[in-house]
Protein backbone atom coordinates (compact mmCIF):
# COMPACT_ATOMS: atom_id res chain seq x y z
CA UNK A 1 0.00 0.00 0.00
CA UNK A 2 1.16 3.54 -0.67
CA UNK A 3 0.25 7.24 -0.04
CA UNK A 4 1.26 9.91 -1.56
CA UNK A 5 0.95 13.66 -1.46
CA UNK A 6 2.17 16.40 -3.60
CA UNK A 7 2.83 20.17 -4.11
CA UNK A 8 4.12 21.97 -7.16
CA UNK A 9 4.74 25.56 -7.71
CA UNK A 10 5.01 27.35 -11.17
CA UNK A 11 7.82 29.87 -11.06
CA UNK A 12 6.65 31.26 -14.90
CA UNK A 13 5.21 29.69 -17.98
CA UNK A 14 8.13 27.36 -18.39
CA UNK A 15 9.84 26.71 -14.72
CA UNK A 16 8.32 25.10 -12.00
CA UNK A 17 9.18 22.84 -8.55
CA UNK A 18 7.59 20.12 -6.87
CA UNK A 19 7.30 17.79 -4.14
CA UNK A 20 6.42 14.45 -3.59
CA UNK A 21 6.16 12.64 -0.26
CA UNK A 22 5.61 9.27 -0.28
CA UNK A 23 5.07 6.12 2.58
CA UNK A 24 4.81 2.97 1.01
CA UNK A 25 4.14 -0.13 3.42
CA UNK A 26 3.96 -3.70 2.81
CA UNK A 27 2.86 -6.63 4.93
CA UNK A 28 4.70 -9.96 6.08
CA UNK A 29 4.90 -12.59 3.69
CA UNK A 30 4.88 -16.11 4.72
CA UNK A 31 6.18 -18.84 2.15
CA UNK A 32 6.11 -22.75 3.14
CA UNK A 33 6.60 -25.48 0.46
CA UNK A 34 9.27 -27.49 -1.84
CA UNK A 35 10.76 -26.92 -4.88
CA UNK A 36 13.07 -29.42 -7.37
CA UNK A 37 16.30 -27.93 -8.00
CA UNK A 38 18.19 -28.76 -11.33
CA UNK A 39 19.95 -31.86 -9.73
CA UNK A 40 16.24 -33.65 -9.07
CA UNK A 41 16.51 -33.69 -5.51
CA UNK A 42 13.41 -31.95 -3.12
CA UNK A 43 14.28 -29.07 -1.18
CA UNK A 44 12.38 -27.63 1.54
CA UNK A 45 11.13 -23.63 1.33
CA UNK A 46 10.37 -21.70 4.67
CA UNK A 47 10.37 -17.89 4.45
CA UNK A 48 9.29 -15.38 6.44
CA UNK A 49 9.64 -11.67 5.52
CA UNK A 50 8.14 -9.30 8.13
CA UNK A 51 6.37 -6.10 7.20
CA UNK A 52 8.09 -3.21 6.33
CA UNK A 53 7.54 0.82 5.53
CA UNK A 54 9.62 3.94 4.39
CA UNK A 55 8.97 7.38 4.15
CA UNK A 56 10.53 9.27 1.32
CA UNK A 57 10.60 12.44 -0.34
CA UNK A 58 11.01 13.24 -4.39
CA UNK A 59 12.08 16.82 -4.76
CA UNK A 60 12.07 18.03 -8.57
CA UNK A 61 12.12 20.56 -11.29
CA UNK A 62 10.19 20.87 -14.09
CA UNK A 63 10.72 22.66 -17.60
CA UNK A 64 7.88 22.77 -20.04
CA UNK A 65 8.71 23.55 -23.55
CA UNK A 66 5.49 24.36 -24.78
CA UNK A 67 2.18 23.99 -23.62
CA UNK A 68 2.01 20.22 -25.01
CA UNK A 69 5.69 19.19 -24.09
CA UNK A 70 7.32 19.24 -20.66
CA UNK A 71 9.90 17.61 -18.98
CA UNK A 72 10.65 16.61 -15.02
CA UNK A 73 14.09 15.64 -12.75
CA UNK A 74 14.48 14.97 -9.61
CA UNK A 75 15.48 12.11 -7.10
CA UNK A 76 13.41 10.44 -4.91
CA UNK A 77 15.40 9.45 -1.22
CA UNK A 78 14.22 7.40 1.93
CA UNK A 79 14.27 9.62 5.13
CA UNK A 80 13.23 7.12 7.45
CA UNK A 81 11.73 3.54 7.54
CA UNK A 82 11.60 0.22 9.09
CA UNK A 83 13.33 -3.13 7.87
CA UNK A 84 13.92 -1.01 4.61
CA UNK A 85 17.02 -0.14 3.36
CA UNK A 86 18.02 3.41 2.53
CA UNK A 87 17.58 4.38 -0.98
CA UNK A 88 18.56 7.33 -3.65
CA UNK A 89 16.53 6.88 -7.07
CA UNK A 90 17.18 9.39 -10.16
CA UNK A 91 13.61 9.98 -11.75
CA UNK A 92 12.99 11.62 -15.29
CA UNK A 93 9.60 12.06 -17.19
CA UNK A 94 8.92 13.03 -20.29
CA UNK A 95 5.38 14.90 -20.03
CA UNK A 96 3.38 14.86 -24.24
CA UNK A 97 0.07 16.05 -24.24
CA UNK A 98 -1.41 14.97 -27.93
Amino acid sequence: MSVSSSLEYSIDRHWGIAMDFVWDYADSTRVNGSYTPMDGTTASLKRNDPSRWVYSVAPAVEYNINDSIGVIAGVQASLTGRRNQAFVQPQVALNMVF
